[in-house]
């Protein structure tokens, strides 16, 4: 049985929807459940699985972004049960572990700056209409900001960057889910070990995919630094991107910088490629969706490899992290891949926009295969999920650890920040 209830006007945010969901999941009977907003999104995504009568229900269809939808499904007994009491699922508890610090939080950025002088990051976490206006205190206070929040305008965006840059500071975001600070897990993140090896990423999914692969081969990650996914359009000019390389080519701990991320305008994608070959330190840059070959002409050189041998091209995020590591050629494909005997169905659980892009392009190369059409690439960017997520957190007074000393700006009052840190979860069916 599935099931759907609306609760009009009601907002909270998405980790502790997340919280919600995971609590529901685990009561007896209960197959599956999501908490969301019900935005035009996650209705498609909750109408394409069969939930609010495969969206023809009405209240369903007239659910908006300020509304909240929990989406159930399992025995009729244990989904009528969890839907008459939604009220008290979607409530917070009365008394839970440091309850009575949250009780005396600060209520502005301020007042946690005044509490925590010696933070430097603050996470924000709010309704897009109001991000803006908190990311303008942060900065007003000398902090990084991590953007979590999305619904922010392109305009506000790059205003919000660029006064980031003149500060000496970044905005991470807006629509930033992952970073790697000063060895701490912020949004959503795994726990990986530090060593030398820098992110700089527009993509959550693929900045976690590659910390995995990263630390299962033995090695770790001194800083990640998520952009946003829109930094690196043409519309915003990659401010995040640049600040955050500057940040990592002046880190002693990073001795190798790879940059993970989406299809770039093609005006900033040249210019990135001309920065990482310049830059002081090797670099390893992953478009995932561009071709190697097809930067050459935006680098200005015959071919990338041509180039200096600080910067490496990479096919995919597998080759990306061989190339970080710089380990030997990667593997031969697995047993089967060429055609012969091999698994009839591959199964796995499918999280991220990124990880479903990869997911995708490696069965395409094995339908090719399977059918005798070879090729050079093996289907090796399959999203591993063997890490175990880190625990993050929301609540405005708690700091994650201080973000890197090397990275202090100089302007008066600066190198302090208020973070909020977020303990956050996945959930099924899909976490927006």
């Amino acid at each position: 049985m599935r099931r759907t209830v609306v609760r009009k006007n009601r907002y909270l945010d998405s980790v502790f929807l997340m919280q919600v969901a995971r609590r529901i999941a685990a009561v007896p009977g209960i197959r599956d459940a999501a908490a969301l907003l019900a935005t035009e999104a996650n209705r498609k995504v909750l109408a394409g699985l069969g939930y609010g009568d495969a969206g023809r229900d009405a209240e369903f269809a007239a659910a908006g972004p300020n509304d909240l939808l929990l989406a159930l499904e399992g025995e009729a007994a244990a989904v009528d049960a969890v839907a008459a009491d939604a009220d008290a699922w979607l409530a917070r508890p009365a008394a839970t572990p440091g309850a009575a610090d949250l009780a005396g939080a600060p209520r502005s950025i301020a007042e946690a700056v005044a509490r925590r002088p010696d933070s430097r990051v603050a996470v924000i976490s709010v309704p897009g209409r109001y991000a803006v206006r908190e990311a303008r205190a942060a900065l007003g206070q000398g902090l990084h900001v991590f953007l979590f929040s999305s619904g922010v305008s392109l305009d506000d965006e790059r205003a919000l960057k660029n006064e980031a840059r003149e500060r000496g500071l970044i905005v991470m975001g807006p629509d930033c889910g992952t970073s790697y600070l000063g060895g701490a897990g912020v949004g959503f993140a795994n726990a990986v070990r530090r060593g030398p090896i820098g992110i700089v990423g527009s993509t959550g999914t693929g900045m976690q995919e590659f910390s995995c692969l990263v630390h299962q081969a033995g090695s770790g990650i001194s800083n990640g630094i998520g952009t946003g996914s829109r930094d690196l359009s043409d519309a915003i000019g990659g401010v995040s991107t640049f600040t955050a390389l500057d940040a990592l080519e002046a880190d002693p701990l990073t001795e190798v910088i790879a940059v993970i991320a989406k299809p770039p305008g093609a005006a900033v994608c040249g210019r990135v490629v001309e920065r990482l070959r310049r830059g002081a330190k090797p670099a390893v840059l992953c478009l995932l969706g561009v071709e190697p070959a097809d930067l050459a002409h935006l680098a200005g050189t015959a071919d990338p490899g041509d180039g200096p041998d600080r910067l490496r091209v990479a096919a995919d995020i597998d080759d990306a992290v061989h190339l970080a590591l710089g380990a030997a050629p990667a593997p031969a494909p697995p047993e089967g891949a060429a055609g012969g005997p091999g698994p009839a169905s591959l199964e796995g659980n499918i999280d991220g926009g990124t990880v479903d892009d990869l997911r995708r392009k490696a069965l395409e190369h094995i339908a090719r295969m399977r059918a005798g059409q070879r090729t050079s690439k093996s289907p090796r960017s399959i999203a591993r999920s063997s890490i175990p997520k880190s625990e993050s957190s929301s609540a405005a007074t708690t700091a994650v650890p201080a973000f890197p000393i090397w990275w202090r700006p100089n302007s008066p009052g600066s190198g302090r920040s208020s973070s909020c840190s977020a303990r956050c979860t996945t959930s099924r069916p899909r976490c927006s």
